[in-house]
């Protein structure tokens, strides 16, 4: 476990610290600098997590370290804590592990010093990058600036994970670009250890992970590298997604016992199966897309078969998915039937209305057909699923 000491100061705020207005709290005193003022509260803080150390593996990080003085005063102040535990006979862990915060420029240019007092680093990418740029990441109007994917700040991250790596120091990422599942080749082409997202992105992003080679990440970056602005390092992330585009349908992507029992809970369950797959960042936008579809006409084909479907850019990657519900579900078909199979189909806007409607076209064809319904309908091996609509695409 890792745990961030005390970090109050700009957006966050404890009222009962009295700190006093600052014209720039972000520039001001916040974490780290408050702990001298503060300094029987952060005492007790650290001693806590002294005596916590000794019932397992606990981490203690730093946050705004911004120069090898303050990292020598706070690993005196557990020193001390540690020495009168020590006296107190209370056990603790004498090896406990501490970190900082990457966060401030001057930190990423002081690692060498900053290796010899300290054992791992966590860059905040949401403060390092607002500091570096120095743009507001409050501030709508500098959100071309405030980019992470501006070429200058990646050359920083590769930098502090290379300095960190020659001393043999872990070194990890956290804040908003963490969480975005396209960024997901560059952070691993920069060599980090480790990333911290919210919990509802993990998925996504280990699916992503999966998916790709440090080999390809790692040219990626150098790419990236040599670009001179955010733009066209967007544009070279589209270019390689579009290199190592997953297939249409995957196993992953078959459900084959569906709990859906209405044609909402069907749209929504698929559409939260592309997002468990690192197909979509927005689930609920793509759900909207294919109900926009539904507004216009049924999808049910009739033969007990849905196809809904819709063209949006939400998604990151032509997808399908295919659901098969334990019991019918009303689809409101064109024969009045309801359906026992539904696939639903979600195809990038920026593919153009052809992509789209050539892939619809192929399975309504043979939707038509008798031998196909009865395979799909039969099967319930999801590779085999796979196999069975693979051939619509490819005769």
């Amino acid at each position: 476990m890792v745990i961030r000491t005390l970090d109050i100061g700009g957006d966050k705020k404890l009222d009962y610290l009295n700190l006093p207005p600052e014209e720039n709290p972000f520039l001001g005193c916040r974490a780290v600098r408050i702990y001298p003022e503060f300094e029987s509260l952060f005492r007790t803080q650290i001693r806590a997590l002294v005596r916590a150390s000794a019932f397992g593996k606990l981490c203690v990080m730093i946050p705004m370290i911004a120069a090898v003085d303050e990292a020598r005063w706070v690993k005196q102040i557990i020193a001390d804590e540690q020495k009168k535990c020590a006296a107190e006979k209370i056990e603790f862990d004498p090896a406990m592990p501490v970190g900082a915060m990457i966060e401030v420029p001057s930190a990423a240019f002081a690692l060498d010093a900053l290796g010899n007092e300290l054992d791992f680093f966590s860059i905040g990418s949401n403060d390092l990058l607002q500091y570096f740029m120095a743009a507001d990441r409050m501030n709508a109007r500098l959100g071309a600036l405030y980019n992470p994917l501006q070429p200058s700040f990646l050359r920083l991250l590769k930098q502090i994970a290379d300095a960190a790596h020659a001393q043999h120091k872990e070194v990890s990422l956290c804040g908003e670009m963490a969480a975005q599942v396209p960024l997901m080749p560059l952070l691993a082409g920069l060599g980090l250890d480790k990333i911290s997202a919210s919990s509802p992105a993990i998925a996504s992003l280990k699916a992503e992970l999966a998916a790709l080679t440090l080999a390809d990440c790692r040219e990626l970056v150098e790419q990236a590298l040599r670009c001179t602005n955010a733009t066209e390092v967007s544009a070279l992330l589209d270019e390689f997604a579009s290199r190592h585009n997953p297939p249409l349908l995957e196993p992953g992507l078959v459900i084959v016992d569906s709990d859906a029992t209405t044609k909402e809970e069907a749209i929504k369950q698929a559409t939260d199966q592309l997002f468990v797959l690192g197909r979509t960042h927005d689930p609920h936008a793509v759900e909207e897309a294919v109900w926009q579809r539904e507004a216009t006409y049924s999808t049910g084909f009739g033969h007990g078969f849905a196809i809904p479907h819709c063209k949006s850019n939400s998604v990151r990657f032509n997808s399908m998915v295919l659901l098969k519900p334990r019991a019918p579900v009303a689809w409101n078909s064109l024969d009045g039937q309801p359906v026992r199979v539904i696939i639903l189909l979600a195809i990038r806007e920026a593919n153009g209305s052809s992509a789209h409607m050539k892939v619809l076209a192929s399975l309504a064809r043979r939707v038509m057909d008798t031998h196909f319904r009865s395979q799909l309908e039969q099967e319930t091996d999801p590779a085999k699923l796979c196999g069975i609509l693979q051939q619509t695409f490819e005769t």
